[in-house]
């Protein structure tokens, strides 16, 4: 029996995912360790603002990029990369 979190299988697809995008994740976190404090000198206050959108806005346009792009490869007539 497994007692972690989620399944083998879901495990297996979260490490393919942090080895696909650990540099957009690592680019996400480094923006937002320097907006918020950089947000919070400017407002002279601590708030929850757009600056910790940064990451999930980051990895969106990934994910929106790629559908994009297998979309324009659809409409193109390419399937699965075949340029016949």
């Amino acid at each position: 029996s497994h007692l972690g979190l989620w399944t083998q299988q879901e495990d297996a697809a979260v490490k393919k995912y942090l080895a696909k995008n650990w540099h957009l994740i690592l680019a996400g976190i480094a923006l937002t360790a320097f907006a918020v404090p950089h947000t919070y000198s400017t407002r002279g206050y601590f708030a929850i603002g757009g600056e910790w959108l940064i990451l999930p806005v980051i990895l969106m346009m990934e994910f929106l990029a790629e559908i994009a792009i297998q979309e324009i490869f659809f409409i193109a007539g390419f399937k699965d990369g075949d340029d016949k």
